[in-house]
């Protein structure tokens, strides 16, 4: 088909009047130019987390499906590298679920959408380990909940290149359904108020119209990697990836183009496992044995430090809860932040785990579940080299007072605020943050050289998209569902802000891919 006969067929579609040039500007009809025409009952926009589940819940009901994104393969995409699902494991464990969630939350999630997943998603979590997907279930026991409830994770096994495999070979059993890699959707065709199709740029630059009968998924994986979003959207803030470099803010963008309302909640979903630094040699893997040691420093319990060289934070949480849970404080001060380690400390993790460290230094014991899968039985040996290397790439400064540290750095108020930090230590109260006492150790000139470590949060994800019904269909600023129109994943506004439950964000990825493929579903077949 030619351009100008697709440009005709486009604007029909749209339910353009007259003719071409009196429709659209010349811009506008290019955009809507396709070289060819196919026709599915169920698109799904990104194969990450929430797409995969959207692909497989879809294709399972029998209908036609057409999957895009614009990574290479599913090996590619974040879906490879989260860990935890929050589960269920039965039906009468559903509303006390419900309720823990709701309250925990202060009532922040849609309430409708949440009832629905806690009902579907141990029957998706399931269909994954019938399709090859290694899985294992995880049960807490209840009486050591902070819920009081058996806090039931599906932890997926493998990871990465092995994962993707596996991922892979599930898709591939669903004869209907088609996966378009290295593609980019770039418009969302809109008629009557209604989503009806789509245009996708292929690798060879080939453009092609989708006319689709049942809905448009669009899980894109929110919009950390736009950094001008993000600022725009997190107070001026900006966190580092650690995922995608495709989870743009395109998908949200388009379904606002269509007409559908941004949501309220925003957040950065924070890194468990420490900081990053662009300056870094080690990159951005945090959970590996051979990251940079003096990025975990957030986990220890240390001063945390803000530009001007105050403490904005009380320390301890960071270690009891990971920056996850804590991601707040620290977005507040623009992701960019200095944490001050001793000596002694680094000597003690190059010879014992990061949970008998803190066993011994603190009395606390590590539960959180990342954290002791990766982190917790793994002394830090490479302590030194690690520091030296910090040191050298301009990201870490030594010295065996607080005064030379805040030369060195440029930091300023190291020195009194390390001295009003050693007062209350050793009068066993934190008067400012109220720290626990437990954690309130002083820096002593016994425990030099000190360290002065610059940190940047990185960031899993964002928080934070379209509004959505209980069944993930994206509404209106007047509140009204767009037929054909689904939010899902990291583009929908279904989370919590700050977060706060764990394995709430990838299970709600696959929840409301769920969710909204069956609705999907069921209007093709309709």
């Amino acid at each position: 088909m030619g351009a100008a006969a697709a440009t005709t067929t486009a604007l029909a579609t749209l339910g353009a009047v007259g003719p071409v040039t009196q429709a659209l500007s010349d811009d506008a009809a290019a955009e809507l130019a396709f070289d060819a025409e196919e026709d599915c009952d169920v698109a799904v926009v990104g194969v990450g987390c929430a797409g995969i589940s959207a692909c497989v819940k879809a294709a399972e009901m029998g209908v036609k499906v057409v999957g895009f994104d614009r990574a290479t393969s599913v090996s590619a995409t974040n879906a490879c590298m989260v860990v935890g699902i929050y589960g269920v494991g039965s039906a009468e464990a559903i509303g006390p679920n419900f309720t823990y969630m709701s309250s925990k939350t202060n009532y922040q999630f849609n309430n409708r959408f949440l009832r629905k997943y806690l009902e579907i998603i141990d029957d998706q979590c399931q269909r994954y380990m019938d399709k090859g997907v290694e899985m294992r279930r995880v049960e807490s026991d209840p009486a050591k909940t902070e819920s009081g409830l058996a806090n039931l994770q599906y932890m997926f096994v493998a990871r990465g290149l092995d994962r993707g495999d596996q991922f892979a070979a599930m898709l591939d059993t669903y004869d209907n359904l088609t996966l378009n890699w290295e593609t980019q959707v770039t418009k969302i065709i809109m008629e009557d108020g209604k989503a009806v199709g789509l245009l996708a740029k292929g690798p060879d630059g080939t453009i092609t119209k989708y006319n689709v009968k049942g809905g448009i998924v669009v899980c894109t994986g929110g919009f950390g990697a736009n950094e001008e979003v993000a600022r725009a959207r997190m107070g001026g803030a900006y966190a580092m990836i650690t995922g995608s470099i495709y989870n743009d803010g395109a998908g949200i963008s388009m379904m606002q183009e269509a007409g559908a309302q941004l949501g309220k909640n925003f957040a950065f979903n924070a890194t468990e496992g420490g900081a990053l630094n662009p300056k870094a040699s080690c990159g951005n893997t945090v959970m590996s044995p051979m990251y940079n040691g003096m990025l975990r420093a957030t986990l220890m319990g240390d001063v945390l430090l803000n530009k001007r060289g105050e403490r904005f934070v009380d320390e301890a949480i960071m270690c009891k809860k990971t920056m996850m849970f804590c991601s707040e404080p620290v977005t507040r001060e623009g992701c960019h932040f200095y944490a001050i380690m001793p000596q002694t400390e680094m000597d003690m993790l190059k010879t014992m785990t990061l949970n008998d460290f803190c066993e011994q230094r603190y009395g606390f014991t590590i539960t959180h579940g990342m954290i002791k899968k990766f982190l917790a039985s793994n002394p830090i040996e490479h302590f030194d080299e690690d520091a030296q290397t910090a040191i050298d790439e301009g990201w870490c400064w030594k010295g065996n007072t607080f005064k030379e540290l805040e030369e060195a750095s440029g930091v300023p108020n190291i020195e009194a605020t390390m001295n009003e930090y050693n007062a209350m230590c050793e009068a066993g109260e934190d008067g400012l943050f109220f720290k626990d006492p437990a954690f309130l150790k002083p820096y002593t000139p016994d425990d030099a050289p000190f360290y002065l470590i610059e940190c940047f949060m990185g960031q899993c994800c964002t928080q934070g998209g379209i509004s959505t019904d209980g069944a993930c269909r994206a509404l209106t600023p007047e509140r009204d569902v767009i037929p054909g129109l689904y939010a899902a994943g990291m583009d929908a506004d279904l989370e919590s802000v700050p977060y706060i439950i764990g394995a709430t964000c990838h299970g709600f990825s696959i929840g409301s891919g769920y969710i909204a493929a069956e609705d999907a579903a069921m209007r093709a077949m309709a």
